[in-house]
């Protein structure tokens, strides 16, 4: 699968234009020899301020199945989580996103779809944890982080410790969720830390303004972010 990324690099106003799954090549004429694979893009291209970050999997990193991102930060982590959410927003899905990382890799981006597969548990934590635990072929992220466009519910926390991610950055709290009127279990993260012992590194309020605009839209029936 290849995935490629548009990062726009201009200081404060870094960040991810889009990630998607890149159009896989097809066949096309030639005189000489009949038909030939269309030609790959390139790894890196370089258009004036901004970066095209392509990536791919192959048969021989099966076992990560890793999408390796370059020269990205967390803010731009989180960022692909928000428009994850936002993604999921059209769909008539939650406004909720997450992307897991390791070792400098993006593993899964993934939003809450629990209309769509008829499951209350499908958060966007979770599914990333499902997504990233099936591209690595095992049931431990040790070493991995999730970027989440919210502070994880008490049920996502605990899938969270239970696949061994080691930190959690968050963009809005809880009580931002509830203010917005999405119903919640009001147990914070660093609650459930303590009372766990878990040991999870905690970031909060990373881009909680861009995060913010997702309830925003949400409470007023919108899909699309503001232009």
């Amino acid at each position: 699968m290849a995935w490629e990324a548009m990062v726009l690099l201009s200081g404060p106003r870094r960040k991810v234009l889009f990630a998607r799954p890149e159009r896989s090549g097809h066949p096309r004429e030639s005189r000489s020899s009949g038909t030939v694979p269309r030609q790959r893009r390139r790894p890196f291209m370089w258009v004036k301020d901004r970066v095209k970050i392509s990536v791919r999997t192959t048969p021989s990193n099966r076992n990560l199945a890793q999408l390796k991102a370059v020269s990205m930060t967390d803010a731009d982590y989180m960022r692909l989580a928000i428009q994850a959410a936002w993604q999921g927003l059209e769909k008539g899905e939650m406004p909720f996103g997450a992307c897991i990382i390791g070792k400098g890799q993006v593993v899964a981006v993934a939003h809450n779809s629990a209309k769509a597969n008829v499951d209350t548990t499908a958060h966007a934590e979770v599914q990333a944890i499902r997504e990233a635990t099936r591209r690595v072929h095992a049931l431990e992220l040790t070493g991995c982080a999730i970027y989440s466009t919210c502070e994880p519910c008490p049920m996502c926390f605990t899938a969270c410790v239970w696949a061994r991610l080691g930190k959690i950055v968050y963009a809005c709290r809880i009580d931002d969720a509830e203010r917005a009127g999405i119903r919640q279990v009001p147990i914070s993260s660093a609650r459930m830390n303590q009372l766990g012992q878990s040991g999870v590194v905690l970031v909060g309020d990373l881009l909680r303004e861009d995060s913010l605009k997702l309830f925003e839209a949400w409470r007023r029936g919108e899909t699309r972010p503001p232009s």
